[in-house]
């Protein structure tokens, strides 16, 4: 009896380290996070709040990180942030030398996210922003990537900010 070519895909692309799996199932949850929440935020920004509001930003955002969690934590258990691994670990939940592959793969799947989000977004950037990058102002392109504080916020209160936010987390 001849296998199906799912079933020939599925023998050949079998992996059976459970850290390469894992590895590999952050790697994705981080990219398809930071692909999604930054394109959402793309096209806020890039239309001057014409296609999105702050709200659909937020339920974008939630649901985004509710998909990735969901479609990774049957492996790995869905960290998608190297903060949240560390959690792990400091719980005694996951061996600290996973807490270091997670955390690369991660960072990886996160920054080739972000880089396609960029690329599918080039043409619309250039058109809306010009050529000229700058990190902040009317023509700023740092809030495309990162929140950033209004500029009447002290670096104090934004500092707080991030650690509220980050206390928060846990």
């Amino acid at each position: 009896m001849m296998d199906s070519p799912l079933e020939k895909a599925r023998r050949i692309f079998h992996i059976e380290n459970r850290t390469v799996v894992n590895c590999l199932s952050e790697f994705y949850g981080s990219l398809l996070l930071l692909f999604i929440g930054i394109s959402i935020v793309h096209q806020f920004d890039l239309s001057h709040g014409r296609l999105n509001t702050w709200m659909q930003i937020n339920l974008g955002w939630g649901f985004t990180i509710m998909l990735c969690v969901y479609t990774c934590s049957k492996t790995s258990g869905g960290h998608l942030n190297p903060a949240i691994s560390l959690m792990f670990y400091t719980l005694g939940k996951l061996p600290l030398s996973h807490v270091f592959y997670y955390s690369i793969a991660q960072i990886l799947g996160a920054f080739i996210g972000t880089a396609f989000a960029y690329t599918v977004y080039l043409d619309q950037t250039h058109h809306v922003l010009g050529d000229l990058r700058i990190a902040s102002g009317p023509n700023g392109t740092a809030t495309l990537f990162t929140s950033m504080p209004a500029p009447h916020v002290s670096n104090t209160i934004a500092f707080w900010d991030q650690v509220i936010s980050i206390i928060i987390i846990f």
